[in-house]
């Protein structure tokens, strides 16, 4: 069998009326029988990994369902990885990502060679078909900032995708601690706030964790 093909039905049909099987076949006088054997190509389908910022090593885990012998099976990807593809026979094929800690799943794009409608979380893969899903995830930062205003210690958790540097904060959106009375050089904060009921942090760069 050539690499990438499945033998997917063989028929054989007597002249005479007889039923034949190929690997028995029994042939009278006169008689023709004529045997049908049909191959069904095999699909592909390929993910992709993008990310922004771009080239990020983060390691992104995929569940992948559909198929039997072979089955579409699991698979992990980074950016600066190679794409995985996997070599399916036709039929019904799903693949979703386990979105990563301090990541949001921004796009999903699937793409069939032979101009089919595709949706990631529903495949139809036809006989040589070759289906491509791109899925996009952007990096956020979870910030947590001490702030000190008159007198006491507040704190606030700021999630900020790639490419944002600044946010506000307001006293009321966040939650007074304990450790009152404080001041800015006690909880290593620089800066204030811009009157008595809000404050703009600007981050100069990307913080260390996210």
């Amino acid at each position: 069998m050539p690499t990438g093909w499945d033998l997917s039905s063989i028929s054989c049909e007597s002249s005479i009326g007889d039923a034949e099987s190929s690997d028995s076949l029994e042939l009278d006088a006169g008689e023709t029988i004529t045997c049908t054997f049909t191959n069904t190509k095999r699909g592909h389908i390929i993910v992709d990994k993008v990310t922004e910022p771009s080239g990020d090593p983060q390691l992104f885990s995929f569940n992948a369902s559909g198929g039997t012998t072979p089955t579409y099976e699991n698979f992990s990807l980074t950016d600066d990885g190679e794409v995985n593809d996997q070599e399916l026979k036709p039929g019904n094929y799903s693949v979703n990502e386990t979105v990563a800690r301090g990541w949001v799943l921004t796009d999903i794009s699937c793409i069939s060679s032979i101009g089919d409608s595709e949706n990631a979380d529903a495949l139809e893969l036809d006989a040589g078909e070759t289906i491509t899903c791109t899925f996009t995830n952007t990096q956020q930062f979870t910030i947590i900032t001490l702030v000190c205003h008159a007198g006491e210690l507040y704190v606030s958790e700021v999630t900020l995708e790639s490419g944002q540097r600044t946010f506000s904060l307001s006293p009321g959106d966040v939650e007074g601690l304990t450790f009152n009375p404080c001041s800015l050089t006690e909880v290593g904060f620089e800066g204030g706030f811009l009157g008595s009921t809000s404050m703009t942090v600007t981050i100069t760069a990307p913080p260390s964790t996210p």
